[in-house]
């Protein structure tokens, strides 16, 4: 187990020294409109009107597009991570953005998942198969457009450390239940806009004391407390993660369905 602490704490260590650089947050003064400060249900943008402006993503339509990029790497067998870097790039693209209208917020999204499946996964969506997916909405010149105006807007940063990551680096710790667990409560969080903000190694962390809460892990056994990240910060995701999971519980229970043995749900059935 020392050998592996070494390691994961070496990898832990590397991944937030590339977190703390700016390329890879959201930027501040874009993210003016997102609900932190509203509860799970409330939606600070009441006008839906697809020619308005927005200083960032209203927060149904973003998690209308999260939902979108989860069903469609679903229906590619392609890596759920992959989901996780697609939200970062739009929320780092929106946010450095002065502003941009709604209408282009499903392209900004579309195109950032073709970009994350393009450098980080095997499996590749077409451009063209991209473009059919937007059912004509958007043609393959607009695709093409829009991800070089990402990739300028994020200076070439298309690597970002991920909560996904994260998990993948302190897998060793923890066991495959917990895994799994922590997995799916990270899922909840890429498509709540409360974390986009939030260090990925503090929502990592989050995600794996609630996922050994959950199944009645002690947290002591998790030998993580030598790993770098803000504990206040900490604790406000697992509050949150907390509230997620609780609305997911109830529709679980009624289908026979424990934490322990779901078999890899999808957000969009939950959020």
């Amino acid at each position: 187990m020392s050998g592996s602490f070494e390691q994961v704490f070496d990898e832990w260590t590397s991944l937030v020294q590339r977190e703390r650089e700016m390329q890879h947050r959201v930027q501040a003064s874009g993210h003016a409109g997102a609900s932190s400060s509203s509860s799970l249900t409330e939606n600070s943008h009441q006008d839906r009107s697809s020619d308005r402006i927005f200083h960032s993503c209203p927060t149904e339509l973003r998690v209308e597009i999260c939902e979108w990029c989860f069903r469609v790497v679903d229906h590619c067998n392609i890596d759920r991570d992959v989901v996780g870097i697609a939200l970062s790039y739009f929320d780092r693209y929106l946010s450095s953005q002065t502003s941009t209208k709604q209408s282009l917020m499903k392209l900004v999204g579309m195109t950032s998942l073709y970009l994350a499946a393009k450098w980080h996964s095997t499996r590749k969506i077409s451009v063209s198969n991209m473009s059919s997916l937007s059912h004509g909405h958007f043609q393959v010149d607009q695709i093409l457009n829009m991800e070089s105006c990402i990739i300028k807007a994020l200076n070439f940063h298309l690597n970002p450390p991920t909560p996904f990551i994260y998990l993948n680096v302190a897998c060793p710790l923890i066991g495959d239940s917990a895994e799994k667990e922590a997995r799916y409560l990270i899922e909840l969080s890429v498509c709540d806009d409360y974390f986009m903000d939030k260090k990925p190694s503090c929502v990592a962390y989050a995600a794996i004391l609630v996922a050994m809460d959950l199944l009645a892990i002690p947290r002591k056994r998790f030998p993580g407390h030598g790993l770098k990240h803000s504990p206040i910060e900490r604790e406000l995701c697992i509050q949150r993660l907390h509230q997620l999971n609780s609305l997911t519980s109830p529709e679980m229970e009624e289908e026979g369905v424990s934490p322990s043995t779901r078999e890899c749900p999808s957000p969009t059935t939950v959020i």
